[in-house]
Parts: C-alpha cells; structure tokens; sequence
C-alpha cells in the first residue's frame, strides 16, 4: 500500500492521483532535499494537480544509514518537528544491508531508549494513522521537485543520440505494421 521511490529526482503533481488510483495510500520518498523544497515536516499530505492527497514521507537524512550517530540524528528531528520519523539503514549505495555490527549497536541502543523500534514502512504509516499524526499532517501541493536540476541536460551527445532513437522506434513501428 506504498509508493517506495527514494532516489528519483522530482516528483510530478500528478503523481498523488496515480498513486490513488492504483490502491497505494501513502508514499516515501527522499529528494528534492530538505534546501531544495521546503516542506513543514518529514510527514505531510501531498495534494497533487487534480485534488487527490496521500499521505508522504520524505527520508529525513538518507535511504543508507551506517551508524547509530546517524539513527539519533533521525531522533533529534522527530523531536524537533513533533512527529516520529522513519530510519532506513544499511550500508552500499542505495541502501544495502545492515551489518551484523549495526545492527548489534542498534539493538544496544534500543535497549536504553525504548523510542526506538524495528519496523516497517506500512507500520509507520499504520502507527501514524492510529496516533492522528497522519490527520494533523500538514498539506503540500504540487510538484515535489527538483534535485540536481540540469544534471542529466549537459551532454548534448546523449541528448541527440536520445532523440535519433526515438525517432528510430517510430519508423521501426511504421514498417513493424506494413
């Protein structure tokens, strides 16, 4: 029942919609960061073009967390906006596996504060729900972009070759059908 897309670079006002309409109820996501879109809180309802909302969550510091320095980080902000907040660890880009290490010092530490719990995306929201987060959740409207704006725009090359593709396919298509 969640939308999971951590490392695009934008997301579309429609996207709440498609989301709807597909039977997901919430979303996560991490970028655009936090000094590219300012956003209330890490949980907030996303209202896209057309009027529909989802709940949402942006990843409040990173989809790969290596340390439990960097697991309290997640707990001052949960203080500080008022609202619990999700920790995705692991080590490797793009969020690989805990280690055995880690996880031996995550358990450390929850053992001395109880705030701390092992969960999943749809208990989070679940939690958020039951404890009326979700409903005092402030509103965002539109797109939700952008991250690393041109990154992609520069090679004029790919661009070009991109485009010889494209028109490619479409004869490919027209003589595919003769």
């Amino acid at each position: 029942t969640v939308g999971y897309n951590v490392d695009s670079f934008g997301h579309n006002g429609g996207l709440p919609q498609i989301l709807s309409k597909s039977g997901l109820k919430y979303y996560v996501f991490m970028r655009p960061d936090k000094n590219e879109k300012k956003i209330p809180s890490s949980l907030f309802i996303w209202k896209g073009t057309d009027g529909s909302a989802v709940p949402a969550y942006r990843l409040s510091v990173a989809y790969c967390l290596k340390t439990v320095e960097d697991i309290q980080k997640i707990k001052e902000l949960a203080e500080e906006e008022n609202v619990n907040e999700m920790a995705f660890y692991g080590v490797g880009n793009h969020g690989g596996g805990p280690t055995i290490k880690l996880l031996e010092e995550t358990d450390e530490l929850m053992a001395k504060d109880n705030e701390f719990l092992y969960g999943t995306v749809n208990e989070y929201f679940a939690e958020a729900e039951k404890s009326g987060e979700i409903a005092k959740a402030q509103e965002v409207s539109g797109d939700l972009q952008f991250h690393a704006k041109g990154c992609y725009s520069l090679n004029t090359m790919i661009k070009t070759l991109n485009r010889f593709s494209e028109n490619a396919l479409i004869k490919a298509e027209v003589f595919s059908s003769l």
